[in-house]
């Protein structure tokens, strides 16, 4: 089994509207095994805050990080928001945490397999801000040569 993580900066696409980056595996795997292990393994290494929506292809998932407000931000929010609270008439923090969504990161990931033998994984930015999608493509990246 090769792992080829020369690939990443080949392959990497940056705008504001998505974010790409592939990593090449050469040798045998069993797909369906290998995308089953990696969700484990990134559901339970970012336990708090990670979850996994399962797509119909068993190829492919998105993984979504779910960021909780830290203090200082519920602070900001409390007083940049206030207008809007007495508008919608919320009256603690706990409903404001509600009703403000969560700062997210989503992450899909597909399994290719590729013409030459081998296989390609593509991870896609779907949401967030790239500097967080490229802090957890890291550390994917490093639970996907574990597996390796």
């Amino acid at each position: 089994m090769y792992f080829d993580l020369s690939l990443t900066p080949k392959y990497i696409e940056k705008s504001k509207l998505i974010m790409n980056n592939f990593i090449k595996i050469n040798g045998n795997l069993r797909p369906c095994v290998f995308m089953n292990s990696l969700a484990n393994k990134i559901v339970k290494k970012f336990e708090d805050i990670a979850k996994i929506k399962e797509s119909k292809n068993a190829l492919k998932f998105n993984v979504i990080f779910e960021e909780p407000l830290e203090d200082e931000d519920e602070e900001e929010l409390d007083e940049d928001l206030k207008k809007e609270l007495e508008k919608i008439s919320l009256e603690s923090t706990e409903e404001l945490e509600e009703a403000i969504p969560q700062k997210n990161c989503v992450i899909q990931i597909k399994l290719f397999q590729n013409a030459n033998g081998g296989y390609l994984i593509r991870f896609v930015r779907k949401e967030g801000e790239i500097e967080e999608y490229h802090k957890y493509f890291q550390s994917i990246k490093s639970i996907v040569k574990e597996i390796l």
